[in-house]
């Protein structure tokens, strides 16, 4: 092979996996919604993605917060949580927990009409969520204790 070409192939291929690195890049994987369908704190869904999560959400068959957060930091950036859940529906936990993922929508908005509709109930002293990236927005949610 002629060394122009070989420098040519060469550098085409650096442009290609360096615009697979950039945000918004043609080559990212697409967003996705997960969406809670209980209180419970029960995690036995395959988390390992987001798709995943939704094509495996465990024997109970369900999506809990903890489910739906842990599929969202192993996906990487850009998806949501969203819940289906009565108003006012309770979500009870013992611990923070940690959003890693930037680009992350949670939104407690269950019925559409612009007001909080899931309370996170955590223990007094301690935060609910803590944000550890970038670009995030938590909406439409109560956080008490």
């Amino acid at each position: 092979m002629q060394p122009s070409l070989r420098l040519l192939l060469t550098v085409a291929l650096a442009l290609v996996a360096l615009a697979a690195l950039l945000p918004g890049a043609a080559f990212a994987a697409p967003s996705l919604t997960v969406t809670v369908t209980t209180t419970s704190m029960v995690a036995d869904g395959d988390t390992s993605s987001v798709a995943a999560l939704l094509a495996d959400p465990g024997d109970d068959g369900q999506i809990s917060f903890p489910e739906a957060l842990a599929a969202v930091n192993s996906s990487g950036p850009g998806h949501t949580i969203a819940f289906n859940l009565a108003t006012g529906a309770t979500i009870s936990h013992s611990y923070t927990f940690g959003l890693y993922a930037s680009s992350t929508t949670i939104d407690g908005d269950s019925n559409g009409d612009g007001a909080p509709d899931v309370v996170f109930n955590g223990p007094n002293g301690f935060h609910s969520i803590i944000v550890y990236s970038d670009n995030n927005t938590l909406r439409n949610l109560v956080i008490t204790g």
